[in-house]
């Protein structure tokens, strides 16, 4: 009776190491696979982010087209200038003209602002995407790049009315 015992102690000792051996194997093999689904999972959500960001700079880049397609059918190959407040292209008003400015910006959600000399005029950034006047100003920095370089400005941490914008500055 006790060589049975005894053989029954060593089978259920050997199937509890077995069972301790399979164990060690998996978590052997799932160490590195929780390794890499991390190291995945950061790799792919860095390159989401950068994806996004530059999917935003090109569709700034062609709402920034399309305004200034509109503002050449206002008025063709005027040049801008400043009236107490209001901005003109040639002769023609901007303040008195924003009926599309403020479709588009409905349609697309995209916040319009018109600049001269690094000073705001207009703005849509109100929540009804209505006109808004206001004198926020460029940095000194973003001027000198804009005006003077003549270079375009993406910029992905624009504050407007407390909110956080993508910004393209052309």
């Amino acid at each position: 009776k006790e060589k049975t015992q005894v053989a029954a102690t060593n089978k259920a000792a050997e199937k509890i190491m077995g069972m301790n051996l399979v164990g060690k194997i998996l978590l052997m093999a799932m160490f590195p696979l929780i390794i890499m689904v991390i190291v995945a999972m950061l790799a792919i959500q860095s390159t989401g982010s950068a994806t996004a960001e530059k999917m935003a700079e090109q569709e700034l880049i062609t709402a920034s087209f399309a305004v200034e397609m509109e503002m050449d059918a206002l008025s063709p190959n005027g040049a801008y200038k400043k009236r107490g407040t209001e901005l003109y292209r040639r002769n023609v008003s901007v303040n008195d003209n924003m009926t599309v400015f403020t479709t588009f910006r409905t349609k697309t959600k995209l916040v319009l602002q018109f600049y001269y000399e690094g000073e705001c005029l207009i703005s849509t950034a109100t929540e009804d995407g209505s006109v808004a006047t206001t004198g926020d100003a460029m940095s000194e920095k973003l001027v000198q790049k804009v005006l003077r370089e003549k270079t375009a400005v993406f910029d992905d941490n624009v504050e407007i009315n407390g909110k956080d914008y993508y910004g393209y500055y052309a």
